[in-house]
This record gives structure tokens, sequence and C-alpha cells, in this order.
């Protein structure tokens, strides 16, 4: 396992520069994926056809939504794994798991599909980079901690091992 970090020189990353630095990533692993790579070990080879994948794509709330192409959590559509609007929303449910539990059939999980649209589509402004992968998906976008410390990210797993 490999795990990458992109640092900011002036502390701020804007939607640009981060898919250009996205993008260079996700091209390298198109490019190794395809013919696969061979292991040597002292010339012997060990394994033959390995194949490097994204796993998880992980950051504050503001950069995961800037990765996901998702504006604000603002936004009426602000959440990476769903699609519920953000006027649904009762003021006095705090809670994320009670909001989808409650809009459970008006709500649907998000796609890879929906993340390929170029133009807007429920939030999503573009495709993002790592939307190019074949083994794209929503449950690669890491969770806040705090979220998982609010019940949020097992609510998450729930969810999308169903």
């Amino acid at each position: 396992m490999v795990q990458l970090g992109i640092i900011a020189s002036n502390n701020h990353l804007t939607a640009p520069e981060l898919d250009s630095y996205m993008q260079v990533i996700v091209s390298n692993i198109q490019r190794l994926s395809i013919p696969g790579m061979k292991i040597l070990k002292n010339g012997e080879l060990i394994y033959s056809n390995v194949r490097p994948h994204l796993l998880l794509v992980t950051g504050d709330s503001v950069q995961a939504l800037q990765i996901s192409h998702i504006p604000s959590l603002f936004s009426e559509y602000h959440c990476k794994f769903c699609d519920i609007p953000r006027e649904e929303h009762n003021p006095h449910i705090r809670k994320h798991k009670d909001i989808l539990i409650k809009n459970q059939n008006k709500a649907k999980l998000r796609t890879k599909q929906d993340y390929l649209h170029e133009e807007e589509y429920f939030g999503i402004k573009g495709s993002p980079p790592i939307a190019q992968l074949h083994n794209f998906s929503v449950a690669m976008f890491g969770i806040d901690c705090f979220h998982l410390v609010s019940g949020i990210g097992l609510f998450m797993v729930e969810l999308l091992t169903v």
C-alpha cells in the first residue's frame, strides 16, 4: 500500500490546481494498470500482472468536496454519497443519518454514472479526474474523522454494503 499526499505550498489549492494533481495520479494509475506490472526479487519473477488501484481519497470536508467537484457544504446537493436536496433537511434534524432515514424513499446513493457527467448533475460540477478510474466508487471518498465519532461513518458503511 502506498499513501500519497498533496500539500499546497500556499496552503490552498484551487479546484483546477487540485484537478491537475489528481489527473497526474489517475493517469499514472491507468498507465500502470493496463499492462500490469511484474515484480522481481533478485532477478526472479515473484508476481506478474500486478495492478495498482486507488482505494481511498480523503481530506477534510472542504477538500473532499473539492476533489468530488461538489462546490460547497452549503450547496443544494451537498452530500458526496447521496442526492438528498438541502430543502428536504428539517432544521430540527441534526444528523445526516436521520435525514437519510427520513428520506429513504426519495434519496438514492450516488453512483459512478452520477460523477461522469460533464455538466452539473445533482450538485456535481463536472466529472472529477478520479471518476475516470475503472474501480471508481463513491465509497472511495473518505469520511471526515469527526463523522466517525458521530456515527455517520458506520452508517455509511451499512448503506454502501446493503
